[in-house]
């Protein structure tokens, strides 16, 4: 299971897992020649980024088509039932190891005061993410109780546990146990249906309410997809609100390029290889699909980053004109990239969703809202 898992999502010899190491550790080393006052981050900070950014990772790719796929193909051959969950688990881990949280390691280590602490704290929220994903997935269906409850552990762990080794301890504990409980696990359980959320219409919609109930439909495709919007949302909050407690000025702009680096909907005709070749035989496509395409993405971003300010300003008690005009730019910007990205420079050398997820294009939106953000909020 390992073997077959890991050449899918890693690369063959581990290429794609190396190249992601390289492109984290540039993008690591760039930001750390620009800013060269280091903050200190809160620990809460360090566990919660741990657990959240990697839950959203691994709750994304366990609920991918290509994980029913190659879940179905091993279930036709024999298999060793802990051999195959302990690969499974290696190989998932591994990957949103070396194709997400390399990144935000490399962030923390040049924005921040990184300490040898820190890293082990990182390092054991980590696993402790990675195994409770995979035990919340498992018991999805008839025990989401149990996601739930791994969930409220983490949080409070992230809030209330002292500072120092005492916090390494329990965190340890908490990685065994949630260890043990995966070990309880079967491996079918992780088993998905293709298109299991999708519903069919019997019905004809007008052509101009066509692309909104497309869009709307791949939202709920996944029930993965609403809830990470949820999660980025709060994450995002957290992370800017903390931000601006440790001194940094432009918090409020860390929460907007997390917000615009985690859409579902940044992809979604790279995602759909038989929407590409239909778009391309559609006269005028650009018109008649791209900027309709454009006017829901912006929707999508207004809304999103009202939830985000209003939320900020509740927790910092800070509202001004120009985090307001702000998140109207993004907005636009974000709707306006992304739909040009689409257009032009559609994602079509892929063979796994998970490749969509860490395709280097994907961090274009990001950076430049990061950038300008910093630009605006700074001065």
């Amino acid at each position: 299971m390992y073997k077959l898992l890991s050449r899918k999502l890693l690369g063959k010899n581990y290429s794609s897992a190396v190249k992601g190491i390289i492109i984290a550790a540039i993008v690591g080393g760039s930001l750390s020649n620009v800013f060269e006052n280091k903050i200190t981050v809160a620990q809460s900070v360090i566990i919660l980024t741990a657990l959240v950014s990697n839950a959203i990772m691994m709750w994304k790719l366990l609920s991918s088509s290509d994980n029913a796929k190659c879940l179905k193909g091993l279930f036709a051959m024999p298999y060793d039932e802990k051999k195959t969950l302990w690969g499974y688990a290696a190989a998932t881990g591994l990957y949103t190891l070396t194709m997400r949280t390399s990144y935000l390691i490399a962030l923390f280590i040049a924005l921040s005061k990184f300490t040898a602490e820190g890293a082990v704290l990182f390092l054991l929220s980590f696993i402790y993410s990675v195994f409770g994903t995979l035990t919340a997935f498992a018991n999805r269906a008839k025990k989401p109780y149990i996601g739930a409850l791994i969930a409220a552990a983490g949080v409070i762990m992230a809030f209330i546990l002292p500072k120092g080794m005492t916090a390494a301890a329990v965190l340890a504990a908490a990685d065994i146990a949630v260890m043990v409980i995966f070990n309880m696990q079967k491996t079918r359980a992780f088993m998905v249906t293709p298109g299991s959320f999708q519903k069919k219409s019997e019905h004809h919609s007008k052509p101009n309410a066509l692309l909104p109930k497309y869009i709307f439909r791949h939202l709920l495709s996944n029930k993965g997809n609403l809830i990470s919007i949820v999660v980025i949302l709060f994450f995002s909050c957290f992370m800017s609100v903390n931000f601006e407690k440790m001194g940094f000025k432009a918090g409020c702009a860390i929460g907007m390029m997390i917000i615009s680096m985690n859409t579902p909907l940044a992809t979604i005709v790279s995602s759909n290889k038989d929407l590409k070749k239909k778009l391309d035989t559609l006269p005028n496509k650009t018109k008649r699909f791209f900027v309709p395409y454009g006017s829901v993405l912006f929707g999508y971003y207004i809304v999103t980053y009202a939830i985000f300010i209003t939320a900020f300003s509740l927790a910092t008690g800070d509202l001004n004109i120009k985090t307001i005009l702000a998140g109207i730019l993004f907005a636009a910007e974000s709707a306006v990239i992304i739909s040009l990205l689409e257009d032009k420079l559609t994602i079509t050398k892929w063979n796994t969703e998970a490749d969509l997820i860490r395709h280097p294009r994907k961090y274009i939106l990001p950076l430049i809202v990061l950038t300008e953000g910093l630009l605006i909020f700074m001065l």
